[in-house]
């Protein structure tokens, strides 16, 4: 979902708890055998102005763009993190008055609106975990306070995979042990059940504007990769229509038309490569190709009145909008900013909404009208976050599986290089870096470190067969890319071949782990956030559903393939490591459980391998803003540490 998913909130490490430093006894590989603690740096910068900045781009509040009621546009909810953790917010577009919705713990982001504006429905977890349930309050009247929350129809505690609310009747997602529930209840009669259980994936996308038929996807008879797409009727679970396309191509669902008794769906396909929109008319089941031919991968959304499309292209990293004309098959170019564009959406007066961002500015809400004006739509309490620096564009030869051309975007210190880099990789593996603002760049790039992102195969944007290429090598595959990144970085003066760093993540996290083991002649220092470090123990621990998509990736399990899953593993390559490992991991993450995690530790120390340890009493990510910037410094405090940098980097202080 290139174009729906939220950059802003989006999850690095969850907790509110400040983390804890754990001391570790085994000796530095260099030639000290003392330990050194992870620290959390009281300050980076001895500058208070430079200080103030960095953490200025964390602190300054943002907004995701407002998603209104169907039948009740001036009804809406974003999320914000205002209060310091991302909360859920109502707004009402007629009066103005804004509410904050939940008071979470650990924060909460997952949220929708019923069609008729009267409920908001967010799901919350007690412990950050991801685990939880839906709660539900009415859409404040105007001048009135929040009402307390009510019980949802769906009481069942889980992990959410989407939900569709109609007026009085809806379908909502879980997983849970047992596989994955679409859930069905109708309120007029009081009925709750399972519309349809799959044990291994399941999501709900849409339904129709009466509220009688949904569109879902599932597993049964495809994979958790390339699911089966049904349209099922309310009630009695019929199947009113299916397609898949087989089990080398995927599809997508946009949704429903929005005209009553139209019953098309807006989806795409990647049947030549990348994925391209179509329309799916289930009375006919007939498909309308959509002509647009456009490089790039595309994304859509539907115009009021489903007689154009908003098209969306993402290229490069970029994202550029169009109109399409579905009568005469027309394409104009939306002229907005180039950059990163996520969340648009065409609203009832034909004006899009969208969120907009590069690397240098900051997020916008913002609003292109029907009379060619664009502005900010809805800006976030205080002054907005300090920009950045722009990236840079490299492309770099592979060969091997889907050989091409590596894109490589990059950012350099306002000083002269080379200069000590940090190669931060994206998580996923089925994601992309792309030209979008990122606090973290951003202080790395204060700190006197160039930046480096590489999308490696098995990104997302690149077309099916770079990203498919990494199945069956998942990790040795695009390990080897981001060697040609540093071999590029190196060749022309950008990265000091003596002080590089490897970071990521969750699945950026397991590359860097894996890198510093495979590549160890490369890497300075590693750097993984809730990373995978022992391949077998965490297929075993993790979420059932993330077992199904190592299945597919690796082409079985650890049973299956064993030879995989060794060469693939962090845990295999401990004997090489020579570069000091930071590893920074929540205690409750259903993702990259702890416990394959500390067989990583024991094998570490086994060794004499030098490491430091940072762990928090949450998940897998954080929607706290504090405990993402203790995050931050301690990662940048410990590459300073050990690498030194061209900034004016505080060493010492820190917090034990």
């Amino acid at each position: 979902m290139e174009s729906s998913r939220l950059r802003l909130p989006t999850p690095t490490h969850r907790g509110r708890a400040p983390g804890r430093c754990v001391r570790d006894s085994s000796p530095e590989p260099r030639s000290s055998s003392v330990a050194n603690d992870a620290r959390v740096p009281e300050r980076l910068f001895d500058d208070p102005a430079r200080e103030a900045t960095w953490r200025r781009r964390f602190t300054a509040a943002v907004v995701t763009p407002p998603i209104p009621a169907r039948q009740r546009p001036e009804h809406n909810v974003y999320v914000s993190n205002s209060s310091g953790t991302f909360q859920v917010h109502a707004w009402n577009r007629v009066t103005d008055e804004h509410w904050e919705v939940t008071t979470a713990r650990h924060g909460a982001y997952v949220c929708a609106l019923s069609a008729d504006g009267r409920w908001i429905w967010y799901f919350t977890d007690p412990s950050g975990a991801e685990t939880g349930r839906w709660h539900r309050v009415r859409f404040p009247a105007p001048g009135r306070p929040l009402p307390e929350p009510e019980e949802t129809p769906i009481t069942t505690e889980g992990f959410p995979l989407g939900q569709a609310l109609g007026v009085s009747r809806g379908v909502v997602a879980m997983m849970a042990a047992d596989g994955c529930t679409l859930w069905y209840y109708d309120e007029d009669k009081s009925e709750v059940s399972a519309l349809l259980h799959d044990s291994t994936s399941a999501s709900v996308h849409d339904l129709d504007p009466a509220d009688e038929l949904a569109v879902v996807s599932h597993a049964a008879g495809a994979s958790m990769l390339r699911p089966t797409v049904s349209v099922l009727a309310l009630g009695d679970g019929r199947e009113i229509g299916r397609k898949w396309d087989g089990a080398d191509h995927g599809l997508e669902v946009f949704g429903f038309s929005p005209v009553p008794g139209d019953r098309r769906i807006l989806m795409a396909h990647e049947r030549d490569g990348n994925r391209v929109p179509f329309i799916w008319n289930l009375d006919d089941d007939s498909e309308t190709s959509v002509e647009a031919d456009l490089a790039g991968e595309t994304w859509a959304r539907w115009f009021p009145g489903a007689s154009a499309l908003l098209l969306g292209r993402s290229e490069w990293g970029r994202t550029s909008l169009y109109r399409y004309d579905l009568a005469r098959h027309g394409l104009d170019r939306i002229p907005v900013r180039t950059g990163w564009i996520g969340a648009a959406a065409a609203r009832q007066d034909a004006s899009i909404e969208y969120v907009w961002c590069d690397a240098a500015h900051p997020p916008e809400v913002r609003r292109y009208g029907t009379d060619g004006s664009d502005r900010v739509l809805l800006c976030a309490p205080g002054e907005p976050a300090p920009p950045s620096r722009r990236v840079l564009d490299a492309f770099v030869d592979v060969d091997g599986p889907a050989a091409g051309r590596l894109h490589v975007l990059y950012a350099t210190p306002d000083s002269p290089g080379p200069w000590p880099t940090v190669f931060s990789v994206h998580g996923g593996p089925y994601a992309a870096d792309e030209d979008y603002f990122s606090a973290i760049r951003a202080t790395w790039l204060d700190a006197g470190f160039a930046v480096v992102h590489a999308n490696y195969r098995g990104s997302t944007g690149y077309g099916r067969s770079w990203r498919e290429a990494i199945k069956g090598d998942p990790g040795c595959l695009a390990l080897d890319d981001l060697g040609s990144a540093h071999d590029w970085a190196v060749a022309h003066g950008v990265a000091d071949p003596r002080r590089c760093v490897l970071r990521g993540w969750s699945w950026g996290g397991y590359l860097a782990l894996l890198g510093v083991g495979r590549q160890p002649r490369r890497w300075a220092a590693g750097i993984a956030g809730a990373p995978i470090a022992d391949y077998v123990a965490a297929y075993r621990e993790q979420l059932p559903s993330l077992r199904h998509f190592d299945d597919e990736l690796f082409g079985g399990g650890p049973d299956d393939v064993p030879e995989v899953y060794v060469r693939s593993s962090p845990l295999t390559y401990v004997p090489r490591v020579v570069a000091p490992v930071l590893l920074l991991c929540g205690d409750h993450d259903p993702r990259t459980p702890p416990g394959q995690l500390a067989r990583f530790e024991e094998a570490m120390a086994e060794h004499d391998r030098y490491y430091e340890k940072y762990t928090f009493d949450a998940g897998h990510g954080s929607l706290e803003v504090e405990e993402q910037i203790r995050q931050c410094a301690v990662e940048i405090g410990f590459a300073v540490r050990h690498l030194g940098s061209a900034g004016t980097v505080d060493r010492g202080s820190g917090r034990q």
